[in-house]
């Protein structure tokens, strides 16, 4: 199974929230429909109802948006956007706890203790290695 057709299968199942936020400028003269950043998935995509707009009223162009996003001197739409996201989460917990679904951990947590075991290892490893190299005559 691909990637994507993961993704798409958890977020129709609802056990994760999916979302992407893209900025939205307002039309300028001498155009015909708002400016994104982003190239939209088609209307009737199965991914298309996973695209919400942030509409940007102070970014200049479609870069100064994106790149500004996240910061309330650039972004018109800043607070709205913060609590867009609280909302989305928050509708998360409640489907989550409504549904009793839980993330099963354990697999990150296998993943996190072989992690911590290669940190240890490459840190012996270092050790060892500096400790050759001290030893080690100049040639």
């Amino acid at each position: 199974m691909s990637h994507s057709s993961t993704i798409r299968l958890l977020c129709s199942d609802l056990i994760l929230s999916c979302g992407s936020f893209y900025t939205i400028l307002p039309v300028s003269p001498g155009q015909l429909r708002p400016r994104t950043f982003i190239i939209l998935p088609y209307k009737d995509a199965p991914a298309a109802g996973h695209f919400i707009p942030a509409p940007n009223a102070l970014a200049a162009d479609e870069i100064a948006a994106h790149t500004g996003m996240f910061a309330a001197g650039t972004n018109s739409g800043y607070y709205a956007l913060g609590l867009r996201t609280a909302e989305i989460i928050g509708e998360a917990i409640v489907n989550l706890a409504g549904d009793e679904k839980t993330m099963d951990v354990s697999e990150t947590i296998n993943q996190a203790e072989e992690m911590e075991r290669n940190r240890a290892e490459v840190g012996k490893d270092g050790v060892a290695a500096q400790a050759t190299a001290e030893n080690k005559p100049e040639t």
